[in-house]
C-alpha cells in the first residue's frame, strides 16, 4: 500500500461524510499535527489537555483572514483512534468551508490521507489488530441492528481471541515438534505421536466450528438475498412490489417489461433481505432483454434463496420447473430453490399433487392482486434468517478470513495424515508451519501490500 512508509506523515481528511450538514469533523494526526493546526488556530493554549474541546476561529496561516467559528479538540498520543497525536476540528457543514480547512492544513505541512489510513496508523501502532481493523469497516457498513451489534463484538476482539487461541495452540504444538528434530539423535524421550495428534484433532475441530460460521455471518453482515425468477409475465414485479410494499417496479401485461435486476431491501428480524426482481426467462432475439436475462442467470448464481415464480394454473408449471433447474442451477445450488405459485386469485389454479417431489422444498401460494402468501412467505424467511449468538460465540463474517482458515483447515489435515503416517519430523512441522502463517496473516502479524490494499483500500476516506 502507499502509505505503508509514511508512517512519520502528518494526515487530514473529512471524518464525517461530505456535502451539506450542520456540522462537519476533519481529522488531522501524525507527529507534527499540532505546530500545523497552531498556525491556524491561535487560540489554542500552551499546554493542551487530552479529551478537551477548545473554542476559537479558524484562520488562514497566511492571510489571517477568519474561515469558521470552529471547536478542535485534541487527544494526546496512546489515546486516540489511531494512537497518534490527533485533533479534530469541528466545523459549519459546508463544503466550501471544509474544503477551506482542508486547504490550510495540507499548505501549512499536512497531506490528505488515503483511504482507510487512519485506521491503518491503528493497526500500525497495536491499537488493533488486522481482524478488528476489517471490523471497523464493518461497522460502518452495518444497515441493521445485528450487523452492527456483530460489527462491534469483533471490534472488542471476540474473534480475535479465538484466533489468538489457535495461534498459541499453534505455536506450542511446533515446539514440541522441534524437539523431536533438535534431539533426534538423543537419546532422550522424545514427543510421540500419541501427544501430538489429540490436540492437532482440537485445534482442527476449533477451526472447523468458525468455519461453519461464516454463511449466518456473512448473512448478518451483508444481508439475505432472495431472486424472483421465471417466465414473463407470472407477477415477479408484481410480488416485488407487494413483498416491499411500495411501487417500485413497473408492472403491465406486456411481457419482458422487466429488463434489468431491479432489487430492493427490507428488514426481517434484524437481518437485511434484498430481493431481486429478473428480467424473464426466455428465448429472445431482443439485443436489451438478453443483456437482462444474462443478468438474470448471475443473480440466481448469487442469490441465497431462488424463488421461482409461476402461474397457479399452469398445467405444464412442473415439466417448465424441471428445464428450470437442469438448465441454470448447479447441483450444489439446488438446496436455495423454492417456488411461488402466483396469481391463486384466478378460478383455474390447477392441483399441487406431485410439484413438490424431488426439486423444490417448499412451494408458497401468492397472489399480488389480492396481497395474500406475503405472510406464510415472510415466516419462512424469518426461519431462514434467525441467526442467534451468544454472549460467548463469535461468528466468521469476512471473505479474507474464510479463505485462510479454509486454508489453516486443510494445512491441519495434511499435517495429521502425514503425522499417523509417521513421515519424518522435518516434513510435519513443515506442514504445520503453513498454518502458522495463516493465522498471522488473519491477525496482520505477516503481511504484505497486496493485504493492506484488500484490507485499507475498502475504507472510505477519513476513517
Amino acid at each position: 500500500m502507499s502509505y505503508l512508509d509514511r508512517d512519520e506523515d502528518t494526515i487530514c481528511a473529512m471524518a464525517t461524510a461530505t456535502g451539506l450538514a450542520g456540522i462537519s469533523v476533519i481529522r488531522i494526526c501524525g507527529p507534527y499535527c499540532e505546530s500545523i493546526v497552531r498556525k491556524c488556530c491561535s487560540f489554542l493554549p500552551d499546554q493542551l489537555e487530552s479529551h478537551r474541546v477548545y473554542y476559537g476561529w479558524f484562520k488562514s496561516h497566511l492571510e489571517k483572514e477568519d474561515i469558521d467559528e470552529v471547536l478542535v479538540t485534541y487527544f494526546t498520543e496512546g489515546r486516540s483512534f489511531t494512537g497518534d497525536h490527533t485533533f479534530e476540528i469541528s466545523c459549519h457543514g459546508s463544503p466550501y468551508i471544509t474544503s477551506r480547512i482542508i486547504q490550510e492544513l495540507v499548505q501549512s505541512g499536512g497531506r490528505i490521507a488515503e483511504k482507510g489510513e487512519f485506521t491503518y496508523r491503528a493497526f500500525s501502532n497495536g491499537r488493533i489488530d488486522l481482524s478488528q481493523a476489517e471490523s471497523v469497516l464493518s461497522l460502518i457498513e452495518s444497515h441493521s441492528k445485528k450487523s452492527s451489534q456483530l460489527a462491534l463484538r469483533q471490534l472488542k476482539g471476540e474473534l480475535s481471541y479465538k484466533f489468538e487461541d489457535i495461534e498459541n495452540r499453534l505455536l506450542n504444538l511446533a515446539a514440541h515438534l522441534e524437539v523431536n528434530i533438535d534431539y533426534s539423535e538423543e537419546e532422550i524421550l522424545q514427543v510421540g505421536k500419541d501427544k501430538i495428534a489429540p490436540p492437532l484433532e482440537e485445534i482442527k475441530k476449533r477451526v472447523e466450528g468458525l468455519l461453519q460460521t461464516f454463511n449466518s455471518g456473512r448473512i448478518i453482515k451483508e444481508g439475505f438475498f432472495v431472486a424472483l425468477v421465471g417466465a414473463p409475465n407470472v407477477g415477479k414485479s408484481s410480488l416485488l412490489n407487494m413483498f416491499v410494499e411500495k411501487d417500485k417496479a413497473i408492472v403491465t401485461e406486456i411481457e419482458g417489461t422487466t429488463r434489468d435486476v431491479i432489487e430492493e431491501k427490507v428488514m426481517i428480524d434484524g437481518v437485511s433481505i434484498t430481493f431481486f426482481d429478473t428480467a424473464g426467462l426466455r428465448i429472445t432475439e431482443d439485443k436489451v432483454e438478453k443483456i437482462g436475462i444474462e443478468k438474470t442467470v448471475r443473480t440466481i448464481e448469487e442469490a441465497d434463496l431462488v424463488c421461482w415464480v409461476c402461474d397457479a394454473w399452469n398445467l405444464k408449471a412442473k415439466e417448465e420447473l424441471s428445464e428450470f433447474v437442469s438448465s441454470h442451477l448447479k447441483a450444489q445450488n439446488r438446496s436455495k430453490l423454492v417456488v411461488i405459485r402466483n396469481k391463486i386469485d384466478l378460478n383455474e389454479t390447477s392441483s399441487d399433487d406431485g410439484f413438490d417431489q424431488g426439486i423444490a422444498s417448499h412451494i408458497f401460494k401468492t397472489s399480488a392482486k389480492l396481497n395474500t402468501g406475503k405472510i406464510e412467505f415472510f415466516d419462512f424467511l424469518k426461519d431462514l434468517v434467525s441467526f442467534e449468538f451468544s454472549e460467548n460465540s463469535a461468528q466468521l463474517s469476512h471473505l479474507r478470513q474464510f479463505e485462510l482458515l479454509s486454508k489453516i483447515y486443510n494445512s491441519l489435515d495434511s499435517t495429521l495424515n502425514s503425522l499417523h503416517k509417521e513421515l519424518s519430523p522435518e516434513l510435519i512441522i513443515f506442514e504445520l508451519q503453513e498454518s502458522i502463517v495463516a493465522i498471522h496473516e488473519i491477525l496482520g502479524k505477516e503481511f504484505d501490500d497486496q493485504v493492506m490494499d484488500r484490507v485499507f483500500k475498502q475504507f472510505c476516506l477519513g476513517k
